[in-house]
C-alpha cells in the first residue's frame, strides 16, 4: 500500500502527459529547425530551397505549439519544484522556462517578419499559404530581421545547452526524479 501511495506522489510531481508531449515535440522540432537554419547554405540550390521551405513551416509549427503550451501552462499549474533544488536553482529554472516561452515565440516571429519584409508568403508544408505580416518591403528591415532571427537562434542554442546541463547535473547527482518529471521513462521507482 505504501508503494502505491509513493507512486501516486511521484506521478503528482510529474508534468501532465499533455505538457510532456508538447515539451518533447517542440524540443525535437526546435533542434531539427536549428540544424536546417544553420546548414541550409551548405547544400546546392534545390536542397537549400527545400530546407528553407521545411524550416519556415516547422518554425510556424513551433510558434503554434508554443502558444498552445503557453496557454496550457497558464491553465494548468505545473508540479511544485523538487525539494532537492536549492532556492537559486528553482529561481533559475523558473527564469529559464519563461525565457524559453519568449524565445520560442520571438524566433519564429522574426523569421516570419524576415519573409514578410521581402513580401513573401510562407507555404505551410504545401497545405496552405500563410500571408506575410503587415510590414513594409525593405532591405534594411530584412537585414534587421535576419540579424535578429540569427541572434535569437544562437541565444536559444545556449539556453538549450544550459537547460540540458541542469537536467543532467541533477540526474548524475542521483536525483533522477528531477529529470523524470518531464521524462518519466528515465525514472523508475526501485
Amino acid at each position: 500500500m505504501a508503494g502505491a501511495a509513493a507512486m501516486r506522489g511521484q506521478e503528482a510531481a510529474r508534468y501532465t502527459g499533455v505538457a510532456i508531449w508538447l515539451h518533447w515535440t517542440i524540443a525535437a522540432l526546435l533542434i531539427g529547425n536549428i540544424f536546417l537554419g544553420l546548414y541550409h547554405d551548405s547544400f546546392g540550390r534545390p536542397v537549400t530551397a527545400w530546407m528553407m521551405f521545411v524550416h519556415k513551416a516547422v518554425g510556424l509549427s513551433v510558434l503554434g505549439l508554443t502558444l498552445v503550451r503557453f496557454a496550457y501552462r497558464l491553465l494548468h499549474r505545473p508540479p511544485a519544484c523538487d525539494p532537492v533544488l536549492k532556492r537559486w536553482e528553482q529561481g533559475l529554472a523558473s527564469f529559464i522556462h519563461w525565457l524559453f516561452y519568449a524565445m520560442l515565440i520571438a524566433i519564429p516571429l522574426t523569421g516570419w517578419l524576415l519573409s514578410s519584409s521581402n513580401g513573401r508568403v510562407t507555404d505551410y508544408f504545401g497545405l496552405f499559404e500563410v500571408a506575410p505580416l503587415p510590414v513594409p518591403r525593405s532591405d534594411d528591415l530584412n537585414d534587421l530581421f535576419e540579424d535578429l532571427h540569427e541572434w535569437l537562434a544562437k541565444a536559444v542554442i545556449g539556453l538549450v545547452l544550459l537547460h540540458v546541463a541542469g537536467a543532467l547535473k541533477h540526474h548524475l547527482q542521483g536525483h533522477r526524479q528531477v529529470m523524470g518529471r518531464m521524462a518519466p521513462w528515465l525514472y523508475r521507482d526501485r
